[in-house]
């Protein structure tokens, strides 16, 4: 069995190392959803991916789900909060 790349990468967290790694997979052509609480963390990125405002939207319209956030708390309210990624991730 060969192995394939993701149709689409969702990036949670655009500050320094989520920005570079969302750039990467722009780069790459992997289809791309970005989501930060700061708008203009996101804005760089309108014309390249899919921005959405949190992260169940964005696990819902990805196939891979990338966390680049600051510290634990950050972690589990990305993934385990009302409108977290583990909401809606396939």
């Amino acid at each position: 069995m060969g192995s394939s790349a993701p149709s689409t990468a969702g990036v949670i967290g655009l500050g320094e190392i989520g920005a570079g790694v969302a750039r990467a997979l722009e780069r790459a052509g992997t289809g791309l959803v970005v989501c930060d609480v700061r708008p203009e963390a996101t804005a760089p990125f309108a014309d390249v991916a899919t921005v959405v405002d949190d992260a169940a939207l964005l696990a819902a319209a990805s196939d891979v789900i990338l966390v680049a956030v600051v510290d634990d708390a950050q972690v589990l309210a990305v993934l385990d909060a009302e409108q977290g990624a583990l909401s809606t991730a396939r």
